[in-house]
């Protein structure tokens, strides 16, 4: 089954797709608080890294980006608590200061 050239187009150019902006703007950007932590509804903090992924891979000059990426490390204690998802949460937050900038943030990297 072939996937129509639209969709195939979206998933490689997510900031030209209007669904993709919307969603963007709705659940990650207008959810941030002042601080930095993206909300995601009642969900627990350790899905703040999978927001952030997304804001380092749309727009990693952002403001809400350099926020989310701060709460991130301010509260790195924080998300290697989480034992079930410890490991996805780590990767997903490296994975996104590795994007943004490997040489900045090479040594919160490697104590990860």
């Amino acid at each position: 089954m072939k996937l129509p050239d639209e969709i195939i187009s979206g998933l490689y150019r997510l900031n030209e797709n209007e669904y993709f902006k919307e969603a963007f703007e709705v659940f990650i950007k207008k959810l941030q608080t002042r601080e930095g932590k993206i909300r995601t509804g009642g969900e627990p903090d350790f899905y703040h890294p999978k927001g952030l992924r997304v804001l380092a891979s749309v727009e990693p000059e952002l403001d809400a980006t350099t926020l989310a990426v701060r709460y991130f490390l301010e509260n790195l204690d924080d998300f290697k608590s989480y034992q079930y998802s410890e490991l996805i949460t780590l990767t997903i937050g490296v994975l996104a200061l590795w994007e943004i900038d490997y040489l900045k943030f090479k040594d919160a990297i490697e104590d990860i």
